[in-house]
């Protein structure tokens, strides 16, 4: 009806809009996310007052957890001292039921920058002792919760004159946006969108590449940036097939969390066991097999069951299916009787 009552106005027939004033509808475009070279104040600890309890605390939970882990605030705040573990890495387990939805596991998350492992040891040895088993606490022990936890994230904001792309100090929500924004494809951390839906924890991959691929305003320039320096020889070269073969140091999952990590694939343990070893991403050590943690990582990032990446395609035929991948080099796996496709490569088979 909108059309017609513009050329009513228009050809003078009417003599004002009744709808001139009114919202429009938004623009899908992605605006809501903080600009990279704001990111990096943030990111930059040269800021920070290490010996300050507050100040250490409320990076961490601007950086760590908000923009790095991606959690929405109420699941920063919920989370306990005893989710946390800093080793190589900082890892949080998020318990299921702190979770945005019902009925999700628990997410391990382990930090993509090195900045975050430093927040977290040295909130760590800043934190009070307290009688609370929360992580985020206050100087006097109390925990700090939802209100507290988005009233740091508003000072770090504050303080270091960090903005969203509209000019605004971010509320928490915005980092975690803004790690899918800036990070996906050929941005920042490069990540695919299926690693991204497994951090952000969405339901359906094709949330996540509604907001952060097809409406993401800073992915087109990339790409094309990314074509141009391919095509002038000027780009990396892609590896054959997965290459996941890993430094021996990084050899020590045990078999039953490596065959926990890559359930939703479908492999068995004999197979997943023979294609490790013979990528020599698995030893045997005294009768036991320990996986590497970059293979299983790559492996549960990069690629998604052949029944996953039909339903994405919108095909229900094997037949179907083998002409799109032939047809759009979609890249293909089989690990035993379970038949992979590379994330990416249906994504891009999309547009």
């Amino acid at each position: 009806m909108y059309p017609r009552i513009t050329y009513l106005v228009a050809s003078g027939a009417m003599g004002k809009d009744p709808l001139d004033g009114l919202a429009q509808q938004k623009s899908r475009a992605n605006r809501d996310y903080v600009p990279a070279d704001q990111i990096n104040k943030l990111a930059d600890l040269a800021t920070l007052d290490t010996s300050s309890f507050a100040d250490v605390r409320d990076r961490l939970v601007a950086f760590a957890l908000c923009y790095d882990c991606a959690l929405r605030i109420g699941e920063a705040g919920r989370l306990r001292l005893d989710d946390v573990r800093v080793n190589e890495f900082a890892e949080v387990t998020l318990p299921g039921n702190i979770q945005k939805g019902s009925g999700k596991a628990a997410a391990t998350l382990r930090n993509l920058f090195p900045e975050s492992k430093r927040l977290f040891e040295l909130y760590l040895g800043l934190r009070p002792a307290s009688a609370h088993g929360a992580l985020l606490v206050s100087a006097s022990g109390k925990p700090l919760l939802t209100s507290g936890c988005r009233k740091a994230v508003k000072r770090v904001g504050e303080a270091l004159g960090i903005r969203t792309h509209d000019g605004k100090v971010p509320c928490p929500h915005r980092y975690r946006h803004s790690l899918g924004t800036l990070n996906v494809g050929e941005l920042g951390m490069r990540l695919t969108p299926y690693y991204l839906m497994r951090r952000l924890r969405h339901n359906d991959l094709r949330i996540t590449i509604d907001v952060y691929v097809t409406h993401n305003p800073l992915l087109d320039e990339a790409q094309h940036v990314a074509i141009v320096n391919a095509a002038n020889g000027n780009g990396h070269s892609q590896e054959p097939n997965l290459q996941l073969r890993a430094m021996a140091s990084d050899i020590r999952t045990p078999e039953r969390e490596a065959m926990a990590r890559v359930r939703t694939l479908g492999v068995n343990w004999r197979s997943l066991r023979d294609y490790a070893l013979g990528e020599k991403a698995a030893v045997e050590r005294n009768g036991k097999v320990y996986y590497s943690q970059a293979f299983l990582e790559r492996l549960c990032t990069e690629w998604m069951t052949k029944g996953e990446a039909m339903r994405l395609m919108g095909i229900s035929s094997t037949c179907a299916y083998q002409h799109r991948v032939r047809n759009h080099g979609i890249g293909v796996l089989g690990i035993g009787k379970a038949s992979l496709a590379r994330s990416a490569d249906v994504i891009r088979s999309l547009r």
